[in-house]
């Protein structure tokens, strides 16, 4: 082989390795592998047709349970008929992040369900929900105060282990209880929770305890913090720390971010007591909340 021949035989093979970089970069760059982003359809909303709760009849093995729920807006318009939606279960009738916002049911088109009750039935309940409507199993997100706020841990757990349910992203206002999701949903459930420094439920219910001291061990915010950021699914996960005025109060927020996901957000609140108030009053949440998709954790 000539020397000449021996160089373009070199080039060819060093310009094919250099554009088999460029189509593995572009791979990896695809909009494929983006987390998922709430898009909101350009669509018209006619005020008169506005969605609003209606009472719900469930058989459970021959005992009829009620319970609340909330279509979207615009869900029985024909070019929506293949259009699924997310499932926003607001645990122990804690208030909803979109029911009774005008604009947002418009932004966040969804199924809101009022779960007042943690009980087997409630979960064979939204099983049944989402055999009878379009809604997207990969977008089920629940929040919750105070009760609601531990409630909506055990919730999501029981939920996962009852039907093979689970939930993408979880707000927790408060709560007394509850620091872990079970292992089977932890590594795939986002969470943002909200708590005052001066709530003294964030130290357990009724103990009497309370440090305004925001990095207290006590807190039960702090604890379920430290679970997730000590959880294998959690190793690579980049910790920062931002600070906001939000409804008159500092707020302080630690997050956890996965490959550009925010899979743990804790939020302290300086000078505030027991309230969801300013979580359910920012839209930052509740976009926080339709960003989060099952294939964000994968």
């Amino acid at each position: 082989m000539t020397k000449i021949t021996q160089t373009a035989l070199t080039m060819t093979l060093y310009t094919v390795f250099l554009l088999t970089l460029v189509s593995c970069s572009n791979l990896f760059s695809s909009s494929e592998n983006q987390p998922f982003q709430h898009d909101p359809v350009s669509e018209e909303f006619d005020d008169a047709e506005m969605p609003v709760y209606t009472t719900e009849s469930y058989n459970d093995n021959g005992t009829l349970r009620t319970y609340e729920l909330m279509l979207p807006w615009n869900y029985n318009k024909d070019y929506n008929a293949e259009r699924y939606y997310p499932l926003m279960i607001n645990v122990h009738y804690s208030g909803s992040l979109v029911a009774g916002n005008t604009e947002r049911m418009k932004d966040y088109p969804c199924f809101c369900l009022n779960a007042a009750q943690i009980s087997d039935w409630t979960y064979s309940m939204i099983a049944e929900l989402v055999n009878s409507y379009r809604i997207d199993i990969n977008r089920i997100y629940l929040s919750g105060f105070s009760a609601g706020g531990s409630g909506s841990y055990p919730f999501a757990s029981n939920l996962e282990a009852a039907q093979g349910l689970t939930a993408a992203g979880i707000v927790r206002c408060a709560g007394g209880s509850n620091t872990a999701l079970s292992d089977s949903i932890a590594g795939k459930t986002s969470v943002w929770y909200h708590v005052g420094l001066s709530d003294s439920y964030d130290f357990g219910y009724g103990n009497g305890l309370l440090s305004e001291d925001p990095d207290d061990d006590r807190r039960i915010s702090n604890q379920a913090y430290a679970y997730v950021k000590n959880l294998t699914s959690s190793k690579g996960a980049y910790e920062y720390v931002k600070t906001v005025t939000v409804s008159g109060y500092e707020r302080t927020t630690t997050s956890l971010n996965m490959a550009g996901v925010d899979i743990f957000k804790k939020s302290h609140y300086a000078g505030m007591g027991h309230t969801g108030s300013p979580a359910y009053n920012d839209p930052e949440v509740v976009q926080w909340l339709f960003n989060q998709h099952l294939s964000n954790r994968k």
